[in-house]
């Protein structure tokens, strides 16, 4: 979808989505992939948790990921990756707040596995996923290359949340990680839109398919704007 700037510069509302999903996949890289290693000294130091049994947590989530993966396409596929993003944010930021709670191994699994990786899965890689595939075609190899390049920027997070942690202290930490990710997140999920089609243009916003104005989001050329549908 073009989106004209004030420059008259015209912006494939694809490349919006790319942008959404480049943040969402930072946080995702940071929050979850690369910077919970800031956390796991804090486990093993409070809890006396062996090493071995957090890392199977940790292989446990991952394997969690790659089987509920196809699931997770279809939901989005099914009702759209602004409803599953934002879904999946809320449990993934609860998560980091029930994690405050933990006192014990088992509980710090089910917590870990079933909202903050879970969670994590559906709203902050498989929805922007989805979506990239959805509004582009030719261009979709560099739209995912810029959208997944979030990730190892995520990792510049790790020192941040390694500070909070001595800072303050590992549950305060999560408490503010999952507070973070609701103000930054559900934010992002308003930008997504399931396919070019239902606004009347195709992929790569090369051809219009129909006037659908009445569905299109709307952008306020003067301050650059995006007013969503």
């Amino acid at each position: 979808m073009p989106i004209k700037t004030k420059s008259g510069l015209r912006i494939f509302y694809g490349w919006w989505i790319v942008s959404a999903s480049f943040i969402a996949w930072a946080l995702y890289g940071g929050f979850y992939f690369y910077g919970f290693s800031a956390f796991f000294m804090s486990f093993v130091n409070e809890f006396g948790w062996s090493r071995a049994a957090l890392s199977g947590v940790f292989s446990l989530s991952r394997l969690e990921g790659g089987i509920l993966g196809p699931l997770g396409g279809f939901l989005v596929d099914k009702f759209g990756p602004r409803k599953m993003m934002i879904l999946g944010i809320v449990i993934m930021g609860a998560g980091f707040i029930l994690l405050s709670r933990i006192d014990s191994l088992f509980t710090f699994s089910l917590v870990f596995i079933l909202c903050v990786a879970l969670g994590g899965t559906l709203g902050c890689q498989q929805a922007p996923m989805v979506a990239i595939t959805n509004w582009f075609i030719k261009k979709r190899g560099t739209a995912m290359g810029v959208g997944l390049s979030g990730m190892g920027l995520g990792g510049a997070l790790v020192p941040i949340m390694a500070w909070l942690v001595v800072q303050y202290d590992w549950r305060t930490a999560v408490i503010m990680l999952g507070i973070a990710l609701w103000v930054i997140g559900i934010p992002l999920a308003f930008v997504m839109r399931h396919r070019p089609e239902q606004y009347g243009y195709s992929p790569d916003g090369e051809t219009r398919v129909k006037d659908a104005s009445q569905n299109r989001p709307r952008v306020a050329e003067a301050s650059h704007s995006i007013t969503m549908a």
